[in-house]
């Protein structure tokens, strides 16, 4: 076993090599915790993917025999019957767990669209900032203009009919 894996060990060796209980963190920045046996994953533990997730599993003689994967929110990986992102329920698993929060709309101008970062005025064709009403250095092309009208919220002029 090369020192350069040992370096990045810590726990029991035998005749050189990681054994028993122990951490290593892996080349590709993946951290395993866990039994090993003279060198090789062996038994429980638990390969960690910073950012990604984590496998608990168990381990014979290098390779996994049985494991649980988990996202980094803690969400367990199913192959089928996910509870989120459904074609009933289009929820992620933040909004089952939390709930939806309430929609952010600004105090915008009538005849003007909310599209998040301020509001379209489409008598211009500019985008300004909701509280001071400066223009936003920002250029709206047909293909989002199309999109802002058919899905951001709209606050309708006196006399607007809604639908037209």
């Amino acid at each position: 076993m090369s020192d350069q894996i040992l370096e990045n060990y810590e726990g029991a060796i035998v005749e050189g090599r990681p054994h028993g209980h122990g951490k290593i963190r892996n080349e590709n920045g993946s951290i395993y915790v866990g039994d090993f046996s003279l060198g090789e994953y062996h038994g429980e533990g638990t390969l960690y993917f910073p950012g990604q997730g984590k496998i608990d599993g168990f381990w014979e003689h290098g390779s996994l025999s049985s494991f649980k994967f988990y996202f980094e929110d803690g969400l367990p990986f199913e192959l089928q019957d996910w509870g989120y992102i459904t074609e009933k329920n289009r929820l992620f698993q933040a909004e089952l767990v939390n709930g939806i929060g309430t929609p952010v709309t600004k105090e915008h101008p009538d005849g003007t669209y909310f599209v998040g970062d301020g509001y379209y005025d489409p008598s211009n064709g500019k985008v300004f900032d909701c509280e001071t009403g400066a223009e936003l250095r920002r250029v709206t092309g047909t293909k989002e203009v199309e999109w802002i009208k058919a899905k951001c919220s709209y606050n309708y002029k006196p006399g607007d009919v809604p639908g037209n």
